[in-house]
């Protein structure tokens, strides 16, 4: 190349600059269709959140008239905010708000003693905003349980703040304990169920005894 005369290095130079422009460009136009994709994919069939309450309501009334089945599962998208999340409005603003009015339902609805909601996600988020004004795929995550023998008013299991040097990866939760560990205690507290059948049902699974006391005997 240095032994091309010079205007036509700058010719060439110009038009490589030129052609990455146009490349960057193409890319950041489409990545919101590339976020929205992935973000419907990651539903995996669920339907939206503001589905949740009319959803609830109908699960409830199926429960109600057969007194036999006593488990039901509701399911939401919309949860994976990559890009334009917001903050105390706006696409994660309104899907917590369909959940809380969904929890509200379920709770007045179920209510017996043995009666538990259980919440779980399949994955958490990044503590921090992404570039899209987002948060991507995280690691750790929470759950939450509501109900009469549920001990309340607090949060179980280990917590280590949100400082980066105690995040996995300095970007994401850790995990502290297995979800399995979480609904085995609620099945053994309202459906008896004994070691060896939690064992089945949840293959190499092991009792976590620092969740004791999560539920009222």
């Amino acid at each position: 190349n240095d032994a091309l005369p010079r205007g036509f290095r700058a010719g060439a130079e110009s038009r490589m600059q030129t052609a990455d422009t146009l490349s960057m460009a193409n890319t950041l136009q489409a990545a919101p269709a590339m976020q929205a994709k992935e973000m419907q994919a990651a539903n995996n069939g669920a339907a939206p959140a503001y589905s949740l309450l009319q959803d609830s309501r109908h699960l409830a009334t199926l429960m109600q008239a057969n007194r036999s089945l006593r488990l039901g599962f509701l399911s939401a998208g919309g949860w994976d905010t990559h890009a334009n999340q917001g903050n105390h409005s706006g696409t994660l603003a309104n899907n917590l708000a369909s959940l809380a009015n969904a929890l509200a339902q379920l709770r007045r609805t179920f209510s017996e003693p043995d009666d538990v909601v259980l919440v779980a996600s399949e994955f958490g988020r990044t503590c921090a905003e992404n570039g899209s004004r987002g948060t991507d795929h995280g690691h750790g995550n929470t759950m939450w349980l509501i109900g009469s023998r549920v001990q309340g008013g607090r949060w179980h299991g280990g917590w280590s703040g949100l400082a980066s040097g105690n995040l996995h990866e300095n970007r994401d939760l850790p995990v502290f304990n297995d979800y399995r560990a979480v609904i085995a205690q609620v099945l053994r507290a309202t459906h008896g169920m004994t070691g060896s059948e939690l064992d089945r049902l949840f293959p190499g699974f092991a009792w976590d005894r620092s969740l004791d006391g999560l539920l009222r005997a």
